[in-house]
């Protein structure tokens, strides 16, 4: 179980780190915050859906749905409060989360 946890959060920060440089983020300490942001949501995130899986009779995507819609939630106001030269943190959050969404999808489904 540990090692889903270290696995989704480096894929992660791998992901989410290559999406702020394209999106434009240069500045050190937001991608830094990035980094932070996603230490905080992602292990939180994991646990939600396994424990739910395991302890639900709902199906995968009734749980990660609502999840990554409060992963959204979450990580727009930490942005929001903490970033420097973030314009559009929810653009920005949605834009992050959706490529290591999608990418951590593709990869699952290659297994």
């Amino acid at each position: 179980m540990l090692t889903a946890f270290a696995v989704s959060l480096g894929l992660t920060l791998l992901i989410e780190l290559d999406a702020a440089l394209v999106y434009g983020v240069r500045s050190r300490f937001d991608l830094l915050i990035t980094c932070l942001v996603n230490v905080i949501t992602n292990p939180l995130a994991v646990l939600a859906y396994l424990l739910l899986r395991r302890y639900t009779g709902l199906g995968p995507w009734a749980i990660k749905l609502p999840v990554e819609a409060l992963v959204l939630l979450s990580e727009t106001l930490l942005f929001r409060r903490y970033a420097e030269t973030v314009k559009k943190p929810l653009l920005y959050a949605a834009v992050l989360n959706t490529a290591s969404f999608l990418i951590g999808e593709v990869i699952n489904r290659l297994n």
